[in-house]
C-alpha cells in the first residue's frame, strides 16, 4: 500500500481570534480529505493553536497534525523553510484571505523545497482599477504564481481580478465555489420575523458595521417594530456599542458576539445585510440565502455572482442602502416569499457544499 503524502497547509492570520469564513471552509476541506492518502499538517500562529486544537477535537479530526510557528502571526520565508524542513511535505497550500498575506519569497521557498507542488487559495482580490496597482505588487503576485502548480479562486470575480489586475497567469488559476451544507441550512416556508435584521461578520473596518448602524438608525424611526442583531466580534465592538448609545437605538440593537448556532439564528430572521466595502464570496451570505432570508448587499466582487437584483435578493450601491431597506420593509408578504424561495433555490442549485467540495479539493491538490 502506498505511503500517504504529507500535505502542509499554512494559515498566516486569524482575524479577531475567531473562526470565520476561511476557517469554516478549511475544516470542511479537511472533512472531505481521504486521510489514507494524505497526511495533513496544519500550521497556524501560536496564539491560534488552542482554538484550532479545540475545533479539530469538536469535529473529530484528530488525524490532522497541528503545529505553531510563532507569536507574530506572520510566516516569513525563514519560517516556511523551517516548516518544510520539519514536515517534509509533498505539497504545500498557502491560505490567503488577502493576496498580500504571503509574499513571494515564502511561496518560492516552498516551491523549491517541494519541486513546485505549491498551491494558493485566494479569497479576496482587493478592488482596484486596472493599471492602478503598484508595479512592485503586481510583480510580487506574478512571482508567487510562477512557483505555484494551482491557484483556487473562490469566485469568478476574484479570478478575473487576479488575472486582469494582479498579473496572475490564467492557466494557473481556476474558480471553485464553496457552498452550504443543505442538511443544516434550508428553507421550506414558514413564519419569519420580517422586521428582524441580522448580520454575520467580523466587527472590523472592511465589513463596515458602522454603516449598518447608521442605516438602521434611520430606518428604525419609520419601523418601530424593527430590530437589529449583529453576530461577530472584532476590534470595533466597543466603538459600535458607543455609536448605538449616540444613535439612541440601544433597545433595538443586540450584539450577539461570535456564534456557532448560525442556522438557528438565521431561520426566524427576515432580512440579512452585508454592507462590506470589500468581499470575495461571503459564506454567511450563502447561508442566509439558503435559509430564505431577504438579502441586501453592497455591490462587492463575488456577491453579484449569487444575487440577481430584485429576483433572489438586492444588490445596490452604498448610497441606496437605506432606500432599499425601506422598500424591503414595505414589500407585501407574497412578494417577500417569492424572493425567499428564489434565494433558497439559488443556493440549492449552485452552491451545495458537497457538490462543490470535490472540485475545490482537486484544484488545491488535496484529492
Amino acid at each position: 500500500m502506498a505511503k500517504p503524502d504529507r500535505y502542509l497547509i499554512i494559515r498566516n492570520k486569524l482575524a479577531s481570534g475567531r473562526m470565520y469564513g476561511m476557517e469554516k471552509m478549511l475544516f470542511e476541506w479537511l472533512a472531505g480529505v481521504d486521510h489514507s492518502k494524505q497526511n495533513v499538517v496544519l500550521a497556524v500562529p501560536d496564539p491560534a493553536l488552542e482554538l484550532f486544537k479545540e475545533q479539530l477535537r469538536i469535529l473529530g479530526q484528530n488525524h490532522v497534525k497541528l503545529i505553531g510557528f510563532g507569536q507574530s502571526g506572520a510566516a516569513d520565508f525563514k519560517t516556511v523553510f523551517s516548516l518544510c524542513r520539519a514536515v517534509r511535505p509533498a505539497k504545500v497550500l498557502f491560505m490567503e484571505g488577502n493576496i498580500f498575506d504571503f509574499k513571494w519569497p515564502e511561496v518560492a521557498t516552498a516551491g523549491l523545497m517541494t519541486r513546485g507542488r505549491v498551491f494558493l487559495s485566494e479569497h479576496l482580490a482587493p478592488p482596484m482599477e486596472k493599471g492602478n496597482l503598484p508595479k512592485e505588487q503586481t510583480k510580487s503576485f506574478w512571482l508567487k504564481a510562477q512557483f505555484c502548480r494551482g491557484i483556487l479562486a473562490v469566485g469568478e470575480d476574484v479570478r478575473r481580478g487576479l488575472i486582469e489586475k494582479h498579473a496572475c497567469p490564467a492557466n494557473k488559476i481556476r474558480t471553485g465555489y464553496h457552498g452550504v451544507d443543505l442538511t443544516r441550512f434550508g428553507y421550506s416556508g414558514g413564519q419569519k420575523n420580517s422586521f428582524d435584521i441580522i448580520s454575520f461578520a467580523r466587527l472590523s473596518p472592511e465589513k463596515r458595521p458602522e454603516r449598518i448602524l447608521n442605516v438602521f438608525a434611520n430606518v428604525a424611526e419609520k419601523f418601530p417594530q424593527s430590530r437589529l442583531f449583529l453576530c461577530g466580534e472584532g476590534k470595533l465592538r466597543k466603538k459600535l456599542e458607543e455609536d448605538v448609545e449616540q444613535l439612541s437605538i440601544r433597545d433595538r440593537v443586540r450584539f450577539l458576539g461570535y456564534r456557532e448556532d448560525v442556522a438557528e439564528l438565521l431561520r426566524p430572521a427576515g432580512i440579512f445585510v452585508s454592507f462590506s466595502s470589500i468581499e470575495g464570496l461571503s459564506i454567511s451570505l450563502l447561508e442566509a440565502m439558503a435559509c430564505g432570508l431577504i438579502c441586501l448587499s453592497t455591490q462587492t466582487p463575488g456577491t453579484a455572482e449569487v444575487i440577481r437584483d430584485g429576483e433572489n435578493g438586492f444588490l445596490v450601491p452604498e448610497t441606496m442602502l437605506e432606500e432599499k431597506l425601506v422598500q424591503i420593509m414595505k414589500m407585501p408578504e407574497e412578494g417577500k416569499e417569492i424572493i425567499r424561495r428564489n434565494a433558497a433555490a439559488t443556493i440549492a442549485e449552485g452552491f451545495d457544499l458537497y457538490k462543490n467540495l470535490d472540485k475545490q479539493l482537486r484544484i488545491i491538490g488535496l484529492k
